[in-house]
């Protein structure tokens, strides 16, 4: 679950109210975060431009993507949908599944 927050400079934030194991076992403890607090910048913009898309649209975004892990790289599926009411997107229901490629770095 992500919420969706106002930053100082009036832009869209996004909070990691509740993450599970599978995530935070890639790209480490989470929960209570906001993304730019554990994402290294490249990534952080990933992660934005899709969250972007899902709030601006109002409507759910799968993406399929590799992921490097611990030398070992990963492929992953994400569904992004929106939640909120009276037509605002206040939140995102992230779902998340990886599975191991075989390959190493």
């Amino acid at each position: 679950m992500i919420e969706i927050r106002t930053n100082a400079d009036g832009q869209p934030d996004y909070l990691i109210r509740r993450a599970s194991g599978k995530w935070e076992e890639i790209y480490g403890p989470m929960t209570g975060r906001y993304i730019h607090e554990f994402l290294p910048p490249l990534l952080e913009g990933r992660w934005r431009e899709l969250f972007d898309a899902v709030r601006e649209r109002k409507a759910p975004v799968c993406a399929r993507t590799g992921i490097e892990f611990q030398k070992t790289w990963l492929m992953a599926e994400m569904f992004v949908a929106p939640l909120g009411s009276d037509g605002e997107v206040s939140m995102l229901l992230m779902c998340f599944v990886s599975w191991g490629t075989g390959e190493t770095s």
